[in-house]
């Protein structure tokens, strides 16, 4: 059967491609019993490929031997005994020499990266596919194959037209709402990146785009992204994990996949959060948004600790903002207070770009309002946009707190964040 997750660097054609991509034989062996096996596609992936690319390849991960799952050997030696073979090419540095594996258009594996000596001797006795087996394109002829590819090429070209065209009504609609396009937005950062203080320019200008900036400037997911950690968590070793946050200081991408496990599972999770060595700050706090009111009180219960930022500084009227009134409600009756002094955009905000992206008022807009004590440019410019697009929303919005109300010649905000 075709399996659903499909990305860039994973496509498994059936269920023995991602048992081999999660190193379980023990589902290889009785998927075999069923005819089912792993693809085994020369030039363009094989099996043993899609085995090799998942290796864990963080130094972490082989700081204990000892306990060094055997799942990886027993799933390589495997498919080697089945007589797969994988793509790559021999090397020889100043370190030494090794194998870099590579399916076309798949991740890297540098068989030096395997640091358990038995699974580095198992794939350096790899059976290698080299580039004499890369698929090649062969010129059109009159075949069946050739014909449909230039009928799809027409539709296609056909599609890119009329694609331009979407592009230009899509160009009139953003000049009609006095939108700036995404070129200008990206020409604007480009112009104060050389510059020592980035992040408060683009403020001065608009706060979205210091979101922008800071989403351009991650790159904490890479497509190898685990640890013994992180492993800990997947696998709801909680124990353990406890055991780890208190004796190790957590990774910011430790630190976002433990918030996440809280998301899922706040009872066990919370512990593990509470002891942590070090308080590394996570990437952003908006995972809240996903958790129950019900949720968020338990958590105030057992002394989370809402007062903590995320690495830019944003606190957590952010999510309780997008959450709910109740939310923002139960964290300024415990004493918090909304921090709307940091670069970027802060929790009002945010609440202003959703109540225009929808053409309604935020229902948390009403207490957020109330708890600002002095509006910035960037409010007023938010305030002004639905004050022209939404006068009745804008009404409603001065009713709460007659400050709100922007100073004559206000302009609107050229920028803003679609996704938060």
């Amino acid at each position: 059967m075709p399996t659903l997750l499909q990305s860039n660097y994973e496509s498994y054609k059936n269920l023995a491609d991602l048992a081999a991509a999660n190193h379980n034989r023990r589902i290889l062996t009785l998927l075999e019993t069923y005819g089912v096996k792993p693809t085994n596609e020369p030039g363009i992936i094989t099996g043993l490929d899609l085995a090799i690319m998942n290796l864990p390849d963080e130094p972490s991960a082989y700081s204990d031997l000892t306990s060094f799952p055997r799942k990886y050997l027993d799933t390589i030696r495997y498919l080697k005994e089945k007589g797969y073979r994988a793509h790559g090419y021999a090397y020889q540095d100043n370190e030494g020499e090794g194998v870099l594996f590579r399916a076309p258009n798949r991740r890297f594996f540098n068989s030096a990266s395997a640091l358990l000596p038995s699974l580095q001797n198992a794939l350096d006795d790899i059976h290698i596919l080299g580039s004499s087996h890369l698929i090649s394109q062969i010129p059109a002829d009159d075949s069946l194959v050739s014909k449909a590819i230039e009928s799809i090429e027409i539709k296609k070209n056909v599609l890119n037209q009329s694609g331009e065209s979407c592009k230009s009504i899509g160009l009139a609609l953003l000049a009609e709402e006095r939108f700036a396009d995404n070129s200008e937005m990206f020409t604007v950062i480009k112009g104060v990146e050389s510059e020592e203080n980035v992040a408060e320019l683009l403020h001065e200008i608009d706060p979205a785009l210091v979101n922008h900036w800071h989403r351009s400037r991650q790159f904490v997911y890479r497509s190898k992204n685990t640890s013994q950690f992180i492993q800990m968590l997947k696998d709801r070793d909680y124990e353990e994990a406890v055991n780890y946050s208190a004796s190790n200081p957590l990774s910011e991408l430790e630190t976002d996949r433990l918030l996440a496990s809280i998301v899922l599972n706040f009872e066990k999770s919370v512990p593990i959060w509470s002891v942590r060595a070090s308080h590394t700050p996570p990437s952003g706090l908006l995972a809240f948004t996903r958790m129950s009111i019900e949720e968020w009180e338990s958590l105030m219960n057992d002394g989370f600790d809402f007062s903590a930022q995320d690495k830019w500084g944003n606190d957590f009227f952010a999510p309780a903002s997008l959450h709910s009134p109740e939310a923002v409600q139960l964290l300024l009756n415990n004493g918090f207070a909304p921090n709307v002094n940091n670069l970027g955009l802060d929790a009002l905000d945010l609440l202003l770009e959703d109540s225009y992206t929808k053409g309604r008022l935020h229902p948390s807009l009403g207490l957020m309002i109330q708890e600002v004590e002095e509006f910035e440019s960037n409010h007023y410019a938010r305030i002004e946009r639905l004050k022209q697009f939404f006068p009745k929303e804008y009404q409603a919005l001065i009713a709460m707190n007659k400050q709100a109300t922007p100073p004559i010649k206000t302009e609107l905000n050229k920028f803003r964040l679609r996704n938060y």
